[in-house]
């Protein structure tokens, strides 16, 4: 199990070419985060599609695969021990 930071996947999200991208969006991991993962794509969505220079459906189709490889951690299941 990989626990993905919010910042690899920002980054994979803005260069599109990169190796982080290919590696998320496979089927080889068993990726783990914070929900709040989750909430922060979308309330950066606007800037993703800015900044990536993908065009909109572009954007949701890597979303949808990206979002349906990580396994999304409830806040109350975390753990500071």
């Amino acid at each position: 199990m990989i626990i993905v930071d919010s910042n690899i996947v920002f980054s994979a999200l803005l260069n599109p070419d990169s190796k982080f991208l290919s590696i998320l969006l496979s089927d080889d991991n068993d990726f783990i985060s914070p929900y709040f993962l989750f909430v922060e794509l979308f309330k950066h969505k606007e800037k993703i599609l800015k900044h990536s220079k993908l065009d909109q459906d572009s954007l949701l189709q890597i979303l949808n695969i990206l979002l349906s490889n990580i396994q999304f951690i409830p806040p109350a299941n975390l753990s500071l021990h």
